[in-house]
């Protein structure tokens, strides 16, 4: 179950990088709320929010509450070296997650435009719906986006393989996300949006912190 959820959760984490028109820049709060069989055993897991910070095309991504935001830390994106960085304050500990040298190119989403519009932060939100198959798992995903922005892409590596990047006939920003897969759903839906462009010391890497190669089996414990 640990496992399940924490690939769940960088999968979903990571998946607002849709084609779409104006980048965006600036920062997007996401409330959280997982629901169905068993969403109450690990409630005390899942964050109650996380936040999108965008600068020229670096993204931090960081959440509040849960014991997931200690386990997981900051997710920074530095977009010049495409590569992705877990980073734990309170270790002082960077981990480098490496640019995957593979990819499956037969996997590809089957993307279906659903006949229906949500107003969310003042924004018409087109609904689709996505699934993913991949080693015999099925992954159904609905997103509802406004075409006034894209998210800026991001080079797949072991942080990244699970999300959605890129997706052909999905146009614009994610501002709701429900992820399904087995029992559970997770739910994001945007709450605040700020055009504001973040401080740049945001995206910077601390000098005094050790760089460590990621490995999920000795950091999560699986």
């Amino acid at each position: 179950m640990k496992k399940f959820v924490i690939i769940l959760l960088i999968g979903t984490i990571v998946s607002l990088s849709v084609s779409a028109q104006k980048e965006f820049e600036g920062t997007i709060k996401f409330s959280w709320k997982i629901v169905g069989e068993g969403s109450d055993m690990i409630d005390a897991m899942m964050p109650s929010a996380s936040y999108y910070l965008v600068r020229n095309k670096d993204v931090l991504f960081k959440m509040e509450g849960g014991m997931m935001t200690a386990m997981i830390g900051d997710i920074l994106y530095l977009n010049k070296s495409k590569l992705s960085y877990m980073i734990r304050k309170g270790e002082k500990i960077a981990y480098k997650i490496e640019q995957e040298v593979t990819t499956d190119k037969n996997v590809k989403p089957t993307v279906i435009k659903v006949d229906e519009i949500l107003k969310i932060l003042g924004y018409d939100c087109q609904k689709y719906k996505v699934i993913t198959k991949s080693g015999g798992v099925e992954t159904v995903q609905y997103i509802w986006t406004t075409n006034a922005f894209k998210f800026p892409g991001m080079v797949k590596n072991k942080a990244t393989r699970n999300s959605n990047l890129k997706i052909e006939g999905v146009d614009g920003l994610p501002l709701k996300l429900i992820t399904s897969a087995g029992p559970m759903n997770i739910i994001m839906t945007a709450t605040l949006m700020n055009k504001s462009v973040p401080d740049k010391s945001n995206f910077v890497l601390p000098k005094d912190y050790e760089i460590k190669i990621f490995d999920a089996s000795k950091i999560m414990g699986f």
